[in-house]
């Protein structure tokens, strides 16, 4: 297994897209196009677009959902970003109180005894997916959930339910988002797959969001801080032996792109290895740049 994981960096995909061929998943963590220039933008794109139709498993988290509008999976004006007290999913669909937990592929080892859930903003079934306090972001002193009444700062993305489901895309989660100084708070789909060709692109919308200095944190930062609910939605995430998602009757999907590269993949525990590493590695390099200060 170790001399197949190695890191896939944007530059080399930018150089040679069929280093992809390899791989059955690919990770974005909340940035859509790590240091890639605005006038490579396309060609990062179309390589991305390319690797998931070619029958890929391209995984989206946070902010690198906006890589949604330039592949052509939803409009610009479907997508809404917003604060929360932490990452936080709904594991319902919309309109329906009723979980996913027995209906959808990714929500695969969530419903198990002991797994603490609550309720809030109109929402059922919620989890926590990540701790903010180790990233930098605030935590208020009321201690409560409630953005109506304290200070939110976690970073959490969502994407209109209609406009996911006329792409074709399932709902394994919802969330809510604080944005600005509105008092209402949208609720929209934040964990969830949408088919492209042969592959797929899954999204989770606050999951490995980078940190932040806004703050004061003396003692330094983390580069993640899953919940056992954030590891095990990743794991489900990275399984690319998931049953693939079938677009319901009538419904457009994003075009398949003409192969252009040959059949190959690897093992699914090398690839989730890959893909995580690579994930950390970044965020690793992110923090040993974040300095403490008083």
């Amino acid at each position: 297994m170790s001399e197949s994981v190695k890191p896939i960096t944007p530059a080399a995909i930018l150089a040679d897209p069929h280093v992809l061929d390899a791989v059955t998943s690919y990770v974005l963590a909340d940035d859509p196009a790590p240091g890639i220039a605005t006038a490579d933008l396309p060609r990062w794109y179309d390589a991305l677009k390319t690797y998931a139709s070619n029958g890929g498993n391209l995984v989206l988290t946070d902010g690198a959902l906006d890589a949604l509008v330039p592949l052509g999976v939803v409009p610009a004006k479907a997508l809404t970003k917003g604060t929360e007290y932490g990452g936080w999913l709904s594991f319902t669909e919309p309109g329906s109180d009723t979980p996913t937990y027995e209906n959808q592929p990714l929500t695969k080892g969530l419903d198990v005894a002991g797994a603490a859930e609550g309720s809030g903003a109109g929402l059922t079934h919620r989890r926590q997916t990540y701790d903010p306090g180790g990233l930098g972001y605030f935590i208020g002193t009321s201690a409560q959930g409630d953005c109506a009444v304290a200070k939110c700062e976690a970073p959490q993305v969502i994407v209109s339910a209609d406009a996911w489901k006329k792409a074709g895309g399932t709902v394994a989660g919802q969330t809510a988002v604080k944005v600005g100084m509105a008092e209402d708070e949208p609720i929209g789909v934040a964990y969830g797959e949408v088919p492209v060709g042969r592959g797929r692109i899954r999204i989770a919308g606050g999951l490995l969001p980078a940190p932040t200095q806004a703050n004061n944190h003396t003692y330094g930062l983390n580069a993640h801080g899953l919940s056992w609910t954030g590891w095990r939605v990743l794991v489900n995430l990275l399984s690319s032996g998931l049953a693939a998602p079938v677009a319901p009757a009538g419904v457009q999907t994003v075009a398949i792109i003409p192969r252009t590269g040959a059949d190959s993949a690897l093992p699914l525990d090398v690839a989730a290895v890959v893909i995580t590493l690579a994930a950390l590695v970044r965020f690793g390099r992110a923090r040993r740049r974040l300095q403490p200060v008083s």
